[in-house]
């Protein structure tokens, strides 16, 4: 091999003699490519300086070819090269990439900002966004598509710009795959957040959501790239946040679905939290749009420890009575008041949910606190009819349930999803 071919960047190297020569890279120690490949012929060994030749000489046309797109790419430039991305569709209904370019860093800007990024982070991260998709109207890239995002950076980086900004476009695709590397940059971590916001949020928009084994886009896999990308950096976001931020830019379509975006995210989480083991009644109980990612899997990972506790179990036993109860009987007057109680047990009930601690911030605490209503909850089902054959104690009683299911359903985790064990 030449050694002005070494001049290409490792990766375009390396991707001509796999891909369109079907031969081996050789590494060295430090992972340092050398200027000699493997080849493997197929037949008797016989005229081997002619085989050998040959090799070269078909190597040697294909790394010609390689630096003549490579400098024409560098000659034409970034801003060239995302000049013409307004000639190339995105999806149907959704624009093209120089729409789906300025969506991206529009949602960079709006995720920054919410995450506290500095001023300069943001300049850095808007710049990223705006060339996320340049490559993608490269020679290079048009020959060799894996190549996406890596070039972007080798490109940034001949032109000067912030190696932020190169770090950025190298890492805009990652991950690969569901369990391959991430963004190792904050910068490139945000940015590669708000490309696969956006690609996810057209795609259902547009309805193109994936059914089955059916997955044209690779949805699922960039979903599950967003969430690992959030919870390995620990970003106060939640799935209403998403959503929100990411429908704010996208053209009306009659096949919208973007609802479905929600539990479509969800899905990729839970998938997480089961790979941690984690039972999936727990799962259930902790299931919120709208509690950041991240806390979401500290609750599951504390109530999974909890699931042993007797009185916690219990209480969630009666939190699906008190949940069947209101939807046979709804509530007709959600006006409670203390005054019409006049059963020990209520009113004993009324007290311990009035002397729980409020908004300690502490799930476990909460969960503890909540086994504590085992109690006064098992003896008020015992001693108290909550459908009074006065319409007023009837209805303040189940006033008294709204109050009770909030406590045990929405306010720390939903406990009427865990199931007895033993």
């Amino acid at each position: 091999m030449s050694l002005s071919f070494m001049t290409l960047p490792k990766l375009l190297l390396t991707s001509v003699l796999k891909t369109q020569l079907k031969m081996f890279p050789i590494i060295d120690d430090n992972g340092n490519l050398q200027p000699h490949f493997i080849a493997i012929r197929d037949g008797i060994s016989v005229n081997q300086t002619e085989v050998s030749n040959g090799f070269k000489n078909v190597m040697t046309a294909r790394f010609t070819d390689a630096v003549f797109f490579y400098n024409n790419d560098l000659k034409l430039g970034l801003d060239s090269m995302k000049s013409k991305l307004n000639k190339v569709n995105f999806i149907d209904g959704m624009g093209n990439m120089e729409e789906k370019t300025n969506r991206t860093i529009n949602l960079t800007k709006n995720l920054a900002k919410k995450l506290g990024f500095t001023d300069e982070e943001i300049k850095l991260a808007e710049e990223s966004a705006k060339f996320a998709y340049a490559d993608l109207t490269s020679s290079i890239v048009y020959e060799f598509p894996e190549l996406q995002g890596y070039m972007g950076g080798v490109y940034a980086s001949k032109e000067n710009r912030p190696k932020e900004v190169a770090k950025a476009l190298e890492e805009f695709y990652l991950p690969l795959t569901a369990s391959s590397k991430l963004p190792e940059s904050k910068i490139g971590a945000l940015v590669s957040l708000a490309g696969k916001l956006d690609t996810l949020s057209a795609n259902f928009k547009a309805g193109q959501v994936p059914s089955g084994s059916e997955d044209p886009f690779a949805l699922r896999r960039q979903a599950m790239g967003l969430v690992r990308i959030i919870l390995a950096n620990k970003w106060q976001l939640t799935i209403k946040d998403l959503v929100e931020l990411s429908s704010k830019d996208l053209p009306e379509n009659a096949n919208n679905r973007l609802v479905e975006l929600n539990d479509f995210l969800w899905q990729r989480l839970q998938n997480i939290l089961e790979e941690k083991q984690i039972a999936q009644d727990a799962i259930y109980a902790v299931k919120n749009y709208e509690v950041p990612f991240n806390v979401i899997v500290e609750r599951a990972l504390i109530l999974q420890d909890n699931l042993k506790s007797e009185h916690l179990l219990s209480v969630g036993e009666i939190a699906r009575r008190v949940v069947n109860i209101l939807k046979k009987s709804p509530c007709q007057n959600a006006n409670f008041s203390v005054e019409l109680l006049k059963e020990p047990s209520e009113i004993a009930l009324n007290k311990a949910l009035e002397n729980l601690p409020k908004n300690i911030g502490n799930f476990e605490e909460n969960l503890k606190n909540i086994a504590t209503l085992k109690e006064p909850l098992e003896i008020f089902f015992k001693e108290v009819m909550v459908n009074d054959k006065d319409e007023k104690i009837r209805n303040n009683r189940l006033a008294l349930l709204v109050k009770l299911e909030d406590v045990l359903t929405r306010q720390t985790a939903d406990l009427s999803k865990l199931q007895k064990r033993g």
